[in-house]
């Protein structure tokens, strides 16, 4: 069974900035695994310019970031497997994962660091018919389908969510000529920072309002939205596409079979430990999709506190 002196589940910023902290310091045979074709993690999903400055000196957009941590962790001669789904995380810090190129595998590792971030998650909060229709979307798959593959979801969007990325999503499809007929909200107002997001871009807001149903043909045609104080109050609004905000979790689903403490789906943890000896996690595994923005820092400093129990 092949041993390395580090493995990093997930090529996020997290997990590629704790592989290059590792790196730094002449840690050797470090791997990082990415089930993902493409390293950079949700980087590859976001262009504003909101990442990097901790670690360049200045903000870049999240496929520029996500190109150089990559670039440098090659030429650090850091490893890694993409395309590779990590089955289990055992409390002997065995992990066992399955690609098309070797099929199962099993390794060791000295010391791990879970950088595998976050996933969306139906937990029963949509009450329309998701699958009844074309043309409904998760925010994260609207991202992806935005940024990574340039194709619009639609022309005339409904958003239904409070997340700064449902507000980003929205702005950016403005950019691409969509025309976003509300973002849907069930708080009364609109914060000041998720305000200034869209600000110029004739995005209307509708607050203390839900969307209840959709209709059309094959693809949405419409969705009702019913005021949350006064239900008698609806309206119908024309469009041919809905995106939702859903649930965020952290994927953690290959950790099962080991004894770390988890409550509710969150990791427990102190330092960054988890409650197994030898087992590390940061970035968005932790804190969700509100840590995306410094999940890099930590992940770096978390390599450097990996590498100092490692000498």
């Amino acid at each position: 069974m092949k041993e390395y002196s580090l493995v990093i589940i997930g090529a996020g910023a997290a997990g590629l900035l704790a592989g290059i902290a590792a790196l730094e310091e002449k840690i050797e045979d470090v791997l990082i695994i990415e089930q993902e074709e493409d390293l950079g993690g949700n980087l590859n999903l976001f262009i504003n310019n909101d990442f990097g400055e901790f670690h360049l000196g200045e903000n870049v957009p999240g496929p520029a970031f996500a190109s150089i941590l990559i670039t440098t962790y090659v030429s650090l001669n850091g490893q890694f497997k993409n395309n590779t789904r990590v089955i289990e995380v055992s409390d002997d810090r065995k992990i066992k994962y399955v690609n098309p190129y070797e099929g199962e595998v099993e390794i060791k590792a000295k010391k791990i660091i879970l950088a595998s971030g976050c996933r969306e998650k139906y937990t029963g909060n949509i009450i329309v018919p998701i699958h009844k229709y074309t043309g409904i979307f998760s925010t994260a798959s609207a991202h992806r389908l935005v940024n990574f593959q340039g194709l619009l979801p639609g022309r005339e969007v409904i958003l239904s969510g409070n997340t700064v990325w449902s507000y980003i999503l929205a702005r950016r499809l403005v950019i691409e000529g969509a025309k976003v007929k509300g973002i849907i909200t069930s708080r009364e107002s609109v914060s000041e920072d998720l305000a200034k997001i869209i600000d110029g871009f004739d995005i209307p807001v509708i607050c203390n309002s839900k969307v209840i149903e959709v209709g059309g043909g094959e693809r949405i045609e419409w969705a009702r939205i019913e005021n949350c104080t006064k239900k008698e109050e609806s309206k119908i609004i024309e469009c041919d596409s809905l995106i939702l905000a859903i649930g965020y979790y952290p994927e953690i689903d290959y950790l099962k079979n080991s004894t770390i403490k988890i409550n509710n789906e969150c990791l427990q943890i102190e330092n960054y430990k988890t409650s197994v000896e030898g087992i590390y996690c940061c970035g968005t595994i932790v804190h969700g999709r509100n840590g995306l923005f410094n999940s890099g820092e930590e992940g770096y400093k978390v390599g450097k506190i990996v590498s100092a129990q490692l000498k």
